[in-house]
């Protein structure tokens, strides 16, 4: 073989493995998500029948195409005005949507569609209490951006139920994808909010309120 070949031959096996490779192992990369997720071929009157609390869940990962559905429906744009799937006062975006997941720590941008990569540094094991969270396939975290709140809710207690409440709204749209996709997820408020600050680097304004751990139905 003479080097003129080699060097090709070289550069096409690269591509082929970085093709080859999944998007979700791309950990220091961001990954960029579909316009919009493929249906899910569920009704809604479904969804609410088997909406459930899930603390128990396979050891498979769940598929880039189910977390993209999940992650569409917590807080999503569905307007071409940019609006999103959950509610928020003022039409304020005040919510942020992490993804703890095997192959590292992202922030999921809506507007770009995509999950903007943080770190590689486990965080699965250090944000609850309950030893379960840890055992699933990826773990949502719901932020509040106090700073982001419109000022007319006064105090920073006030700010803080706005972001309560536009949670709970993400967390049911989680809920409902979720019984779609057969994943199972539990909305945890018992938190470890120290240690979930430190590993994404979240600002003084910003309050972790709740995570949602996933992983498909052991049934």
């Amino acid at each position: 073989m003479t080097t003129k070949n080699y060097v090709p031959r070289m550069l096409i096996l690269a591509l082929i493995l970085l093709l080859a490779a999944p998007a979700w192992a791309q950990e220091s990369k961001d990954i960029v998500l579909p316009e919009r997720p493929a249906l899910a071929n569920f009704d809604l009157y479904t969804a609410l029948e088997r909406r459930q609390t899930t603390r128990k869940y396979k050891t498979t990962e769940l598929s880039a195409t189910d977390l993209a559905a999940i992650l569409w429906a917590s807080n999503g744009v569905n307007r071409a005005d940019g609006k999103r799937t959950a509610p928020s006062a003022h039409g304020k975006q005040y919510m942020d949507v992490y993804l703890l997941g095997p192959t590292g720590n992202y922030l999921y941008d809506p507007l770009n569609r995509k999950l903007k990569f943080l770190s590689a540094s486990d965080l699965k094991h250090k944000v609850a209490v309950q030893e379960y969270v840890a055992l699933a396939s990826h773990i949502l975290v719901l932020v509040v951006d106090l700073d982001k709140v419109s000022e007319k809710a006064g105090s920073n207690e006030r700010k803080l139920n706005f972001g309560n409440s536009t949670a709970g709204a993400i967390a049911q749209n989680v809920y409902l994808m979720s019984a779609a996709k057969k994943v199972g997820t539990c909305l945890v408020a018992n938190i470890k909010e120290d240690e979930i600050r430190k590993g994404l680097g979240l600002t003084k304004s910003q309050i972790p309120v709740y995570i949602m751990p996933l992983g498909y139905l052991e049934k």
